[in-house]
């Protein structure tokens, strides 16, 4: 009976650790992206100094993020602001998560095609039922600001029919460009040495900026999901200058659960701590 009752309690102790260990995590996104390479070990090692053990965990973006906090309230994750209210509708959540921080950094939205009639949003609007749009993969942040855009622009993007997706955002750059009726779509932190815009102007693509009253309309709880921004695509050169335009940008945002779905008074209040500490 004592092996019986100490194996229960170990059972018991095992499944503890786990769920503590489920919980202390920060979801982020693609392993080799910008939110779990930069940002969330800077948070993690601020929280270390707060007595709060989390760790990393790669996912594959805002969606899954959303899914795991909805699960365990006590996890934090990493998002866009404009898939973050997308995906609150879809999931019917409202009131289980609570923003945590929202900054000045964000993600720019560009649209990517080689036909050189399409230079603004209205003309991509116009133009979107007669193209072809070739998208980062299903499950990417790219993928789900294109789906929110399409939410509010129902007479623009909105009847875009013709819809694919690519196994990676660089494939769909390059799909994208191979003809005159394709276009794709991506979000990017606005760094003229990223590879992506090198990889437009090494295929002879052009960047149209994605940007309309309609879009600067749109909140969230009192928060504006896009701002307009100018962004810097390409660096200066010896025989010309470098080249910037304005587009839609949306804000990184951290989330987690609200405390009042988190069991247990003293869990409860820990949750409470995290969310003032990140806060702060």
């Amino acid at each position: 009976m004592k092996s019986v009752t100490l194996v229960l309690g170990l059972v018991a102790a095992l499944g503890a650790h786990a769920g503590a260990a489920a919980a202390s995590q920060i979801n982020t996104g693609g392993a080799d992206g910008a939110y779990d390479k930069n940002f969330c070990p800077v948070l993690t090692g601020q929280l270390k100094v707060a007595q709060f053990d989390y760790r990393c965990a790669p996912s594959t973006g805002t969606r899954e993020n959303m899914e795991r906090v909805l699960a365990d309230p006590r996890q934090v994750g990493y998002g866009q602001l404009d898939v973050f209210a997308l995906e609150g509708r879809r999931m019917k959540a409202d009131g289980a998560f609570t923003i945590v921080r929202q900054d000045d950094v964000r993600e720019c939205v560009f649209a990517v095609t080689r036909n050189r009639e399409i230079t603004n949003y209205g003309e991509l609007s116009a133009y979107a039922g007669r193209l072809r749009f070739i998208l980062p993969p299903a499950t990417s942040g790219s993928a789900g600001t294109f789906q929110f855009l399409r939410s509010i622009d129902t007479e623009g993007l909105g009847k875009a029919s013709n819809i694919t997706h690519a196994a990676s955002t660089e494939d769909a750059i390059r799909q994208a460009l191979s003809a005159d009726d394709t276009v794709s779509l991506f979000v990017q932190f606005a760094d003229p040495d990223n590879a992506r815009f090198a990889l437009v102007r090494q295929l002879g693509g052009h960047l149209v900026p994605v940007v309309d009253r309609t879009i600067l309309r749109q909140e969230i709880g009192s928060k504006k999901i896009y701002f307009a921004q100018e962004t810097q695509v390409e660096n200066a050169q010896w025989i010309r200058s470098g080249r910037k335009l304005v587009t839609a940008c949306t804000p990184l945002v951290i989330f987690t659960g609200q405390p009042d779905r988190v069991q247990g008074e003293q869990a409860k209040k820990d949750h409470e701590d995290l969310i003032r500490t990140v806060s702060a």
